[in-house]
């Protein structure tokens, strides 16, 4: 479960940290607020990418803050908790080099700070889950929910085993 995620010159967050709680949560906010900012963060935290940087709809230094002022670099923490033990991975990227640094701790001991590949690897042996999986199944893409939602019962049923083969 993810608990906390903190963004740092990251799109238009200059210094954000939310707390996620047990069960269901909601991001709400106006347009322009950072939602797809604070999903894309977790994504990018994860796993090194995120779909509008695999489509090319946006390159790396397009995360990094550039209103009101242009920032060198970027940096977001996911902390995910499973069973008894508190995982956080961490991202740098600079606007002149891309990903400058990655790490994953457990518990607060360093576990890999080498390999941004490395890094991927072990979030995708703790989560149970790899970057393809993780966006057909769990990271929704904005203003598709809704379609998501108005299906009936049996489509959605159809639609998540689809998902999950």
């Amino acid at each position: 479960m993810i608990t906390r995620v903190s963004l740092y010159n990251w799109r238009c967050h200059k210094n954000t940290t939310v707390e996620f709680q047990r069960g269901s949560n909601l991001i709400i906010g106006n347009m322009g607020a950072g939602k797809s900012s604070l999903v894309d963060g977790i994504v990018f935290a994860l796993y090194g990418t995120t779909p509008a940087l695999q489509q090319r709809k946006v390159s790396l230094k397009d995360y990094i803050m550039d209103r009101p002022s242009i920032e060198k670099e970027a940096k977001v923490s996911v902390s995910v908790r499973k069973d008894d033990d508190v995982y956080e991975i961490t991202r740098i990227i600079n606007r002149g080099g891309g990903t400058k640094y990655a790490e994953i701790r457990c518990n607060g001991k360093l576990l890999e700070a080498e390999s941004t590949e490395r890094v991927t690897s072990m979030v995708e042996d703790v989560l149970g889950v790899d970057y393809d999986l993780f966006i057909r199944a769990i990271y929704q893409v904005q203003n598709r929910m809704d379609a998501f939602l108005t299906m009936s019962p049996s489509e959605r049923g159809k639609r998540i085993d689809r998902l999950l083969m």
